[in-house]
């Protein structure tokens, strides 16, 4: 699932590309952090598997 946009009203609400919906607790920024530390966590595993699949050669 993909994330559309994110509203304040006031709570945070997270509307996916599907149009479901989320209310979380969290801020917007608090939520943008998350995923930015989760993209960045992704991205380091895929380097060591990159990196793993090219020492096997």
């Amino acid at each position: 699932m993909q994330i559309e946009t994110i509203e304040m009203i006031p709570e945070t609400k997270i509307i996916m590309m599907n149009h479901d919906y989320y209310i979380v607790r969290e801020t917007p920024e608090a939520v943008v952090r998350q995923i930015e530390n989760y993209t960045a966590r992704v991205r380091d595993i895929y380097r060591e598997i990159t990196i793993s699949d090219k020492r096997g050669d």
